[in-house]
């Protein structure tokens, strides 16, 4: 998009030795880097250049940086930590494949009376996380959705989606179940009513992203026939 950048490494101006990508939100000031890629010979020295003329592109505009690597990935962690990153989280990545038909409940969306409920439960559960209540709701569209449970008392739990039909994939950005719907089977429903849903809109393959420390999430998510893909270690680093 127009607030992402990339940056290239040449040895004597000709063949590209290094690059580093920005995947960039300057709304929350945030700036995902892929990469950074070198050649191994001059790997540090490369690294280190593509991080400065990042850094001197986005200059005041980005206030956090954020990064992702491979737990195997000795080279790029010390890189990381020398330039001031700090480990976040380990991150499991999971994917469900939508080969066969979904037994779930017909799609229940979170109706406009509960968007109060939704703000509050969302931004109690994840107080620091990059969407809050209000801007998830302002997301919503057909690629952007909200799945939900209800009862009269109140909002029982909710799924938020994001689809991107040209990859006939989605992702499940964030799921939470109010204090006294726990334990009930509310995110197994909550689950398979999203998966059903998506099959029918020609979803392939659902991902999703989960705190490696989260074991009962986890626990759930492989019960609903989810795979883990890969484990990333999360760096964050303040601008």
């Amino acid at each position: 998009d127009a607030d992402s950048a990339c940056f290239i490494h040449r040895e004597d101006s000709s063949e590209i030795t290094g690059f580093l990508g920005v995947d960039a939100d300057l709304e929350r000031g945030v700036g995902e880097l892929w990469g950074p890629f070198a050649e191994p010979h001059s790997w540090e020295d490369s690294a280190a250049y593509l991080m400065s003329l990042a850094e001197e592109y986005f200059g005041n505009r980005l206030n956090q940086w954020h990064l992702f690597i491979g737990r195997k990935n000795e080279r790029c962690r010390l890189f990381a930590e020398k330039k001031g990153f700090k480990l976040a989280s380990s991150q499991m990545f999971m994917e469900l494949t939508l080969e066969d038909a979904v037994d779930g409940e017909p799609a229940s969306f979170l109706p406009k009376e509960f968007f109060a409920d939704f703000t509050l439960l969302h931004d109690s559960l994840f107080p620091a996380t990059y969407y809050s209540g209000s801007e998830v709701l302002e997301k919503i569209d057909d690629e952007h959705l909200i799945f939900a449970l209800a009862k009269n008392s109140g909002l029982s739990g909710y799924l938020y989606a994001e689809l991107d039909s040209e990859e006939k994939a989605a992702s499940i950005e964030f799921m939470g179940v109010s204090l006294v719907e726990r334990k009930k089977g509310t995110g197994a429903r909550l689950i398979l009513m999203a998966a059903k849903k998506l099959r029918e809109s020609g979803i392939e393959r659902i991902k999703l992203c989960v705190d490696s420390a989260n074991e009962k999430a986890i626990s759930l998510y492989k019960k609903m026939g989810f795979k883990e893909t890969n484990t990333l270690l999360f760096y964050k680093r303040q601008c």
